[in-house]
């Protein structure tokens, strides 16, 4: 089995995200695996999970865009439309204060600040704890090598699909 993650991006429509997101779950599960999919539970933190099987996804969906990652391990997928309204005071919320200083020296723009807000998603996407308030406490740093969560030895990769931004986690030795 080779061990890839299979993106696929398509548009929605408001209030179809999740059942475009289960549609293209189905679609990109058989496209891979050639067999339909195993049934769809919740872990207990609720993490969406196959009933059986080895196969693991992320889902996740704007406005105008629905987004699935597929992989023989656990993944983490979150985006958001780069023409997002970012609320004043938003960023003091989420970022950790070396994020904060660095978004701040950047100029604070929204599209960092969306940037920051889709790693912290996929990562507990990634870990199925869930976000719970905000996450102040998850702390990235960015590298010429891509985005370093600090404590956390996962990899990440930041993808822009039709005017989003994307964050992609998975296990560092994938």
């Amino acid at each position: 089995m080779r061990r890839e993650i299979h993106l696929e991006v398509m548009p929605t429509t408001p209030g179809r995200g999740s059942a475009d997101g289960a549609l293209l779950l189905a679609r990109l599960y058989r496209q891979v695996t050639g067999t339909a999919m195993p049934p769809v539970l919740r872990a207990e933190r609720g993490k969406p999970c196959f009933a059986s099987g080895t196969w693991h996804f992320s889902l996740s969906h704007t406005r105008r865009l629905v987004c699935c990652a597929l992989a023989p391990f656990p993944v983490g997928l979150d985006a958001e439309g780069l023409d997002r309204p970012v609320r004043p005071g938003l960023a003091e919320k989420v970022l950790a204060p070396q994020e904060l200083e660095t978004w701040r020296a950047g100029g604070g723009r929204d599209r960092d600040l969306l940037t920051y807000w889709v790693l912290k998603e996929a990562w507990v996407k990634y870990t199925g704890q869930g976000l719970r308030g905000y996450p102040r406490d998850l702390c990235f740093t960015m590298t010429p090598e891509g985005p370093r969560l600090a404590g956390h030895d996962a990899r990440f990769c930041l993808l822009e699909r039709e005017g989003h931004i994307l964050a992609l986690c998975c296990p560092s030795t994938k």
